[in-house]
């Protein structure tokens, strides 16, 4: 849907009155969750990853198909052993089941990043925080074939900081991506990062049982929703 119709969708939505549009904030990293890894070596160290609540019970991560000893924090930092239920080669993305997990699902955007949007890219600071890092979408790439997830290329990534398996979010907090590899490249030398679409996602892991939520409404910019009112 381009962002004119968006406009006019969010115009009939509005009906003839004119709200009061404010500056929107930033979304918050409601939704992202630390997966921890342990190889099958069990090797002396474990590795701590991202990932976002995708369902209920049910996270989108980073994760190899040989690991083993997945937990994921809740909301309030409690760890749940978590089941590995699908991994997609393409992507390195895996569905993971997490009985008790009680943080709430990010709703998937109902349409697809585009070109210059403001995006957010999730990640763990110094201390282990994670928080949201603005940036803009660069361009999107489409995958070679249905099973090949193509791309959201942006910048809302710390350079050396890929962060595999985090969120990408646009400026309402709905998932648009999860970050992947970007190949061979050294992460942020290309300037840009990689996350396959949320729309990819969702077709990709529905045959294993996603009961992902994608959101009804069209997300509008500030320009939007200020178009929005005057029509």
């Amino acid at each position: 849907m381009s962002r004119v119709s968006r406009v006019s969708l969010a115009a009939a939505l509005a009906g003839t009155a004119a709200a009061a549009v404010v500056a929107q904030a930033p979304p918050a990293a409601t939704g992202v969750v630390v997966v921890r890894t342990a190889d099958l070596a069990g090797a002396a160290g474990e590795v701590a990853g991202l990932g976002f609540v995708a369902g209920v019970g049910q996270v989108i991560a980073h994760v190899g198909a040989d690991t083993t000893g997945l937990r994921v924090s809740d909301a309030g930092g409690t760890e749940r052993e978590a089941r590995l239920v699908a991994v997609d080669e393409a992507s390195g993305l895996a569905l993971l089941a997490v009985p008790g997990l009680t943080a709430a699902p990010v709703g998937f955007a109902r349409e697809p990043a585009e070109e210059a949007e403001a995006v957010y890219g999730a990640i763990r600071d110094a201390a282990g925080t994670v928080r949201l890092l603005a940036g803009r979408v660069l361009g999107v790439e489409p995958g070679a074939a249905a099973s090949e997830p193509g791309g959201v290329r942006h910048d809302a990534f710390i350079a050396g900081q890929p962060n595999l398996g985090a969120p990408l979010l646009n400026s309402c907090g709905e998932v648009v991506g999860a970050v992947i590899d970007d190949g061979d490249r050294v992460p942020g030398s290309s300037g840009s990062g990689l996350a396959a679409p949320g729309a990819w996602l969702l077709a990709r892991f529905a045959a294993y049982g996603l009961t992902a939520t994608a959101v009804a409404t069209p997300c509008l910019t500030v320009a939007e929703r200020m178009d929005a009112a005057e029509a």
